[in-house]
């Protein structure tokens, strides 16, 4: 039976992203199979968010966890599971 652990970090700091797929391969012994970047969400009410009324800042916070977290997470865990003989990712936007 394979082992499951899951981890807490924040997908905009690529470091921490990095350091968690290196805490899995030496928690489970074995690179992982699976990758789950579950980080999406917005900042503010719908009325604020909106294209025409986001501000710079609530814009960045947003992108910075939905794509650049996406992005850190894929680029952490790909490598080894490609290494592993991976053949597929799928990317959620």
């Amino acid at each position: 039976m394979e082992e499951a652990i899951g981890l807490e970090v924040d997908v905009t700091d690529s470091d921490a992203v990095n350091g968690a797929c290196r805490h899995d391969r030496q928690a489970v012994g074995v690179g992982s199979t699976i990758a789950v970047c579950n980080a999406g969400g917005g900042i503010g009410t719908l009325a604020e968010t909106t294209a025409t009324l986001v501000d710079d800042e609530r814009l960045m916070a947003v992108l910075q966890r939905n794509f650049i977290g996406t992005v850190n997470t894929c680029r952490a865990a790909a490598v080894p599971m490609k290494a592993q003989g991976g053949r597929k990712t799928h990317y959620g936007f």
